[in-house]
């Protein structure tokens, strides 16, 4: 949680805005890319990446330890593809 406050530490300082701001702003900003996903939606931020979420169907895995099979429910997996900003500021 550290690594989240010093962020939004940054944020606020950059944009001169309170630290109080940027946290709501990212709690809304999170709550629309949820619900984005939840519905299936894709979600692409120019230079930082998209976003996406697929179901995947019930399927059985088999534990390895044990051999046991199970049945796995279906579920919203979700990806994230970086964009080419994200990729050039991470390489360097």
């Amino acid at each position: 949680m550290e690594q989240a406050q010093s962020i939004i530490h940054a944020v606020a300082e950059r944009l001169g805005r309170s630290n109080n701001d940027i946290a709501t702003l990212i709690d809304a900003f999170s709550a629309e890319i949820g619900k984005a996903l939840a519905a299936e939606d894709t979600v692409a931020i120019p230079g930082f990446g998209t976003l996406s979420a697929r179901k995947e169907t019930e399927h059985i895995v088999t534990d390895l330890s044990t051999g046991k099979r199970m049945l796995m429910p279906p579920s919203i997996v979700s990806q994230f593809k970086p964009g080419s900003r994200l990729i050039k500021a991470i390489q360097q």
